[in-house]
């Protein structure tokens, strides 16, 4: 009797456990994904529990054998997203996306970025994946991505600091702060010196390599730099950081957000100074910055006032170090500037300038569209000093001829004034774009010969003044769709400029001159979707770019140089999983009358840039990131290229000694065939392995980093004629960082370590050069900049060195 019983509890167990299993799992499920109209989505992503699949031609996919509760997500480029949970057994599901905006989902930057899965090659990444808390310059906390190389005047990333990408240098770089423009209007340069720390106010940034998408604005001539500041917090929150490292560089820095008041207030204030010594003598940086940032939302309306201030005191370092100096011995740190016959420095050789940038932005959401309209303001003042042993008569005729030491200060006070509108709206499945923007820049220049030392009585005196005006405005229409696994982008603006300036005229009088462009720049895009995870994208795109301030200023009369061109076109292939992401391209950038120097001088006797009819950058780009473990992830990027000028003609300065004395000849004219285009390397390699050891554990040190990364650049030219005596040899970097956040209820605080170049390498990536021929006297002689060619020809070099090893240690803390 006790075995019956016992036989039969078990068979009762075992009936309840087969009934329990087969209640937790179905033989199959079922997932079917249409659009909003009942289509079909074939490709779209489906994931339950663990398991991921795609959807067939007719937009299904069947699991089998899943285990409730479950948790599903289907996804498909160009639609919402739909998360959900299944309780109890099914046997089918249906969904049915509703498409998404891309366009319309950030009104404050949404003109000027591409889509992550669109037809534009770009990088977008967040601050946190890049910064640790450095007073570095932009361009040194952006080197590391694609085809990039940064460098700066003071060899530390303080102070003076450039970008390259593809070769292009900054004045071809377009960048914009949350959609309006920030290069100068006349150089069309950077100045990042004059926006310190700004990644402190930076949530997320976008480079798109080549022409890019338009923008209400400048259009980009190689790249463009999308920064978006952080959204404004809802809870009150203060922030201070401080640090120190190599060269006596100092950085701090306090913020405070209000957090939402009155209902529908916000507001955040910041503040910092970075100081620094420089790697190169007297190279030293004393910069201020400062923003306000404030935003009123209610319901669909949206308005934020921004200021963003700088103000910079930097020595300079512009003239470049005397090769022979750097040969002789390549840890020099020897700086021109401000040197006195005597062998002193002065010590004023520096530059001073202010900057503020402030903007107004509204944005009203409607219920099927999207309008943006932006007033912006940029104000700059400022001069640098400059120590001059000369004759006063040549500055001043009506003061008699005497040799003496003088101060000038050369000034610059400029304001850009401007507004641009955004409209986004449906109609018939594509989403559209209208655009437009129109500026007016006014420039004063003037200088000031400050003190002469022989003279007590002299008040400083005007010795040249001068104003230029430039009106610009642009329209764009921007428009995309998508046609089930394809996606069409087409892209038109046309821009006008204005440009009115002080120049000669034809009888060589300075007198004031105007001229006038027209471009139309159009782009076409493809994009074709594999599945959900990886697509093929086709881009073409035409870009103008108008001469520059001293392309106009030093123009022989009736003479200026041609607007260039350029055709860009890029084919792509794009893979995004959860630990494994994949971007390969090819690009081709083709120009017309691209401005160069090529030594020549015009008819007034100035170096000024030339047209030359063709040039060309064909290259391949590789970026990808994969994490092999929960606490090991890699990153790396790899750029090769061939940048030329297929018929590239050098003119050189000839003298001779005739008769005993010095005389100049003329200019050589030498055709050179095809040449590389200058600071355009041919491999560019970026490396980076991560490491979050404690990231499985609940430890105080469970957000730990360590990281290692490995830079790489190959060979470049400091001019356009492939001369082995103007080639930078290439040079390997490493380095290492330490982040340790620690976080104690609501307080933060966050220790970061950095050590750049990590193996002290000294290289130079940065100078220009002068060549010259010298017929029967050498000229190297008691002059270390120069240098001797071979034969009669010699050339001037100046080098900016770059810092050897060098750390820095910074502490943030937050509440």
């Amino acid at each position: 009797m006790l075995n019956f019983k016992f036989l039969y509890i078990r068979a009762m167990l075992l009936m309840v456990t087969f009934l329990f299993w087969n209640s937790s799992y179905a033989q199959e499920l079922k997932v079917i994904v249409r659009d909003a109209e009942g289509k079909p989505l074939p490709a779209a992503s489906v994931s339950i529990s663990n398991k991921k699949a795609i959807t067939d031609q007719s937009g299904q996919i069947i699991f089998n054998k899943v285990e409730y509760p479950a948790k599903l997500m289907v996804s498909y480029v160009g639609f919402i997203s739909i998360d959900t949970a299944l309780s109890g057994i099914v046997s089918e599901v249906r969904f049915r996306l509703r498409e998404s905006s891309t366009m319309l989902e950030n009104s404050l930057v949404i003109a000027s970025w591409a889509p992550d899965n669109g037809s534009v090659t770009q990088k977008t990444i967040k601050k946190t994946d890049f910064y640790l808390n450095s007073p570095s310059d932009m361009p040194a906390l952006l080197e590391n991505l694609p085809g990039s190389v940064s460098t700066s005047d003071a060899g530390n990333g303080i102070g003076y600091s450039g970008i390259r990408i593809r070769g292009s240098d900054q004045s071809r770089i377009n960048v914009m702060i949350d959609g309006v423009p920030v290069n100068d209007a006349e150089s069309q340069n950077v100045f990042w010196v004059d926006l310190p720390d700004l990644i402190e106010d930076v949530e997320m940034v976008q480079v798109q390599r080549g022409v890019g998408v338009s923008t209400s604005g400048p259009g980009a001539f190689g790249a463009n730099i999308n920064l978006q500041t952080g959204k404004l917090s809802d809870d009150m929150g203060v922030s201070a950081n401080a640090g120190y490292g190599s060269f006596n560089s100092q950085k701090y820095g306090l913020a405070y957000s209000t957090g939402r008041f009155g209902k529908y207030f916000n507001m955040k204030l910041r503040g910092s100074r970075i100081t620094s010594d420089g790697y190169i003598d007297r190279a030293t940086s004393d910069l201020w910055a400062g923003s306000v940032q404030t935003q009123f939302k209610k319901d669909k309306l949206t308005l934020a006032a921004n200021i963003y201030w700088g103000k910079e005191r930097t020595y300079q370092a512009w003239n470049g170090m005397p090769i022979q100096y750097y040969l002789t011995d390549n840890k020099s740190t020897y700086n021109s500037a401000g040197l006195k016959s005597n062998g002193t420095f002065f010590d004023d050789e520096t530059d001073n300038y202010s900057q503020l940038y402030s903007r107004i932005i509204g944005t009203y959401d409607f219920k099927k569209s999207s309008l943006k309209l932006t007033f912006y303001n940029t104000l700059g003042k400022g001069y640098y000093n400059q120590y001059r042993e000369e004759n006063i008569n040549d500055y001043f005729e009506d003061v008699e001829f005497q040799d003496v030491s003088l101060v000038r200060e050369r000034w610059l006070d400029n304001d850009l004034l401007g507004i641009n509108l955004l409209y986004g709206f449906k109609a018939n499945k594509w989403n559209i774009q209208i655009g437009g923007n129109a500026q007016n820049y006014a420039g004063k220049h003037y200088g000031i010969i400050k003190t002469i030392e022989q003279i007590n009585v002299w008040k400083p005196r005007e010795y040249y003044s001068n104003e230029a005006n430039k009106f610009e405005s642009s329209v764009f229409l921007k428009g995309e769709k998508r046609f089930n696994n394809i996606s069409v982008l087409a892209d038109f603006q046309g821009r006008n400029i204005k440009y009115e300036y002080e120049g000669l005229n034809t009888t060589n009088d300075l007198t004031q001159l105007s001229k006038s462009y027209t471009f139309f720049n159009p782009k076409l895009g493809l994009s074709y979707y594999l599945n959900e995870i990886s697509s093929f994208y086709l881009y073409g795109g035409v870009a103008h770019k108008e001469p520059n301030r001293d392309d106009f200023t030093d123009a022989a009369p009736g003479k200026l140089p041609n607007p260039e061109r350029l055709i860009n076109s890029e084919i792509g292939y794009r893979y995004t999983a959860n630990k494994f992401q994949l971007t390969f391209n090819q690009y081709t950038m083709w120009y017309k009358d691209q401005l160069v120097l090529t030594g020549k001088i015009n008819d007034v006797g100035a170096y000024t840039r030339f047209n030359v009819d063709e040039s060309y950058r064909i290259g391949v780009e590789l970026d990808f990131k994969y994490k092999i473990s929960d606490w090991v992830s890699l990153n790396s990027n790899l750029a090769l290229s061939k940048n030329k000028i297929p018929d590239f003609t050098e003119f050189i300065d000839a003298s001779a000694i005739v008769n005993g004395e010095f005389e100049y000849l003329d200019q050589e004219a030498r055709s050179l065939g095809t040449t590389d285009i200058s600071f355009s390397p041919k491999a560019i390699f970026f490396g980076q392995i991560s490491f979050n050891p404690f990231s499985t554990t609940q430890n105080l040190f469970k957000r730990a980093a360590l990281s290692y990364n490995y830079k790489y650049v190959s060979s470049q030219y400091l001019d356009n004629t492939s001369n082995e005596f103007a080639q930078l040899d290439g040079y390997t970097l490493h380095g290492f960082s330490i982040q340790v956040p620690f976080k104690f209820k609501k307080t933060g605080l966050t220790l970061d370590f950095r050590l750049d170049n990590a193996f002290d390498k000294i290289f130079v990536n940065n100078g220009w050069i002068y060549r010259f021929k010298a017929g029967g006297y050498d000229a190297s002689e008691g002059d270390p900049t120069v240098q001797k060619e071979g034969g009669d020809y010699f050339s001037a070099v100046g080098y900016f060195p770059q810092a050897g090893r060098r750390f820095y240690v910074g502490l943030k803390f937050t509440l």
